[in-house]
């Protein structure tokens, strides 16, 4: 992640580092319908495994970074991160699944205190990765001068500022970019065999399916599931996830183009970037552990609710933020509450759509991560123009949030009053002496605990 953010203002001639970018969110959306397929013959295993690989690949060719070298291994890692993101979601909600019926929990509880534990470790990348890009990267910058022109910071920004405003960077020494690649492709060696080693292969939960379905079987699932009620009401909040992750990394930080800079850049100078994203690392991978531990007593709408109105609040603030009476420790508490929120909303979704979808495990992910990329491409799109405002953005990512908790809202009270559809008396019958049998021992019920 710290490689991807510094991409672009490592290749900034003739667009190396933007296309590798732009390659691999394509690919990565191409990736998603196919992953189910993937992990089907492969397993979630060792689907991780050859992912770990292709991060390898990746990174080893920036040693060499040419459109021959760069833009191939993107595709590759493209193709790999789909079948990857739904392997890791599919994997650990089997795993909490499994967990939870032998210690008697409900499955919801427990799949979320796992994503809660998973995230910490995901956004704890964070922190090294933004302090390497302050400390060595960026040594050499010393911030906005005292009579720099402020009125294009924040939301007025709409482009690119004027040379004048632009903190710029130093380029690096070819050297200490060799020690950071060399870092990066130590810890990501290292990863291939703890992956092989030490994680066991795990079957579908699910024992009545096939152990291997077929590879347009597989396909047809994937797309009939995206047109399921169920998932066809979380598409516009998953959309909405994809958004503000690229507008966190692209127009907040403006990490990789110095002369269209946004808040943090623009008013403190470039080498704060990684301070304040680490900050950032800090907050969400506190948030996702928090979160994963109370979900069991809170159930999960008041914590979606919780991280509705913080970005509300959040982006609204942003909106009517004045640079010239900003101070640092805002742009802190910014990166810490828009950590608070995509975590909170990331990790309790992946859990929701694991609980919702325990026999389609494969095409769910795939379908969550799907629209994700999709997202994600296009607000890194949309980052690239001119004439695109920061402050149209915000507004959109507030009309597209409160369009995916409507829905969301909408979906839960589908699932409290839906009733259970049974081919059979005796199978209606079977399922109601297990639920029985289940709220005997817990007092809870799986899916409807709110």
């Amino acid at each position: 992640m710290s490689l991807l953010n510094l991409a672009s203002s490592l290749y900034a001639t003739g667009g190396l580092g933007l296309a590798s970018l732009a390659t691999i969110y394509g690919f990565f959306a191409i990736s998603c319908p196919v992953a189910p397929v993937v992990i089907r013959f492969l397993g979630t295993k060792w689907v991780i495994v050859a992912a770990c690989c292709t991060y390898c690949v990746y990174i080893a060719m920036n040693f060499y970074p040419t459109y021959y070298t760069l833009i191939p291994a993107a595709v590759l890692l493209g193709m790999s991160i789909g079948p990857f993101w739904s392997a890791q979601g599919t994997h650990l909600t089997t795993s909490a699944m499994n967990l939870a019926d032998i210690t008697s929990e409900t499955h919801e509880a427990v799949i979320s205190r796992f994503n809660g534990v998973f995230f910490l470790f995901c956004l704890a990348c964070q922190i090294p990765g933004n302090l390497v890009s302050s400390l060595v990267l960026f040594s050499g910058t010393n911030g906005t001068s005292n009579d720099t022109d402020l009125s294009f910071c924040g939301a007025n920004n709409c482009g690119a500022v004027p040379a004048a405003n632009s903190s710029g960077s130093d380029t690096p020494d070819q050297t200490t970019v060799y020690i950071l690649f060399g870092t990066l492709l130590a810890w990501c060696t290292l990863s291939i065999p703890m992956a092989a080693f030490f994680m066991n292969p795990l079957p579908s939960y699910c024992p009545v399916l096939p152990a291997k379905r077929g590879a347009l079987e597989q396909l047809k699932t994937t797309f009939t599931l995206a047109l399921s009620p169920r998932m066809f009401l979380l598409i516009p909040l998953n959309i909405y996830n994809g958004l503000e992750l690229g507008f966190a990394f692209g127009d907040f930080t403006k990490v990789y183009r110095f002369t269209d800079q946004a808040y943090i850049s623009c008013t403190q100078g470039v080498q704060t970037i990684g301070f304040v994203m680490a900050a950032y690392g800090v907050g969400g991978g506190i948030s996702a552990l928090f979160l994963g531990i109370i979900s069991k007593y809170t159930g999960r709408l008041p914590i979606f609710t919780a991280g509705f109105l913080s970005q509300v609040v959040l982006m609204t603030m942003m909106l009517f933020w004045d640079p010239y009476q900003g101070q640092l420790w805002h742009l802190y508490l910014m990166a810490v509450a828009w950590a608070f929120g995509g975590v909170l909303r990331e990790s309790q979704l992946a859990a929701f759509v694991g609980v919702l979808f325990p026999k389609d495990q494969e095409p769910a992910f795939s379908n969550l991560r799907f629209w994700q990329a999709i997202a994600y491409s296009l607000a890194f799109g949309f980052s690239i123009p001119d004439f695109m405002c920061v402050s149209y953005m915000l507004r959109a990512l507030l009309g597209i949030l409160c369009l995916g908790m409507g829905l969301y809202y909408l979906l839960e009270w589908r699932i409290r009053h839906e009733k259970p559809v049974y081919k059979t008396v005796a199978q209606k019958e079977r399922r109601t002496e297990e639920i029985q049998e289940k709220q005997d021992e817990t007092g809870e019920t799986e899916l409807t605990s709110m």
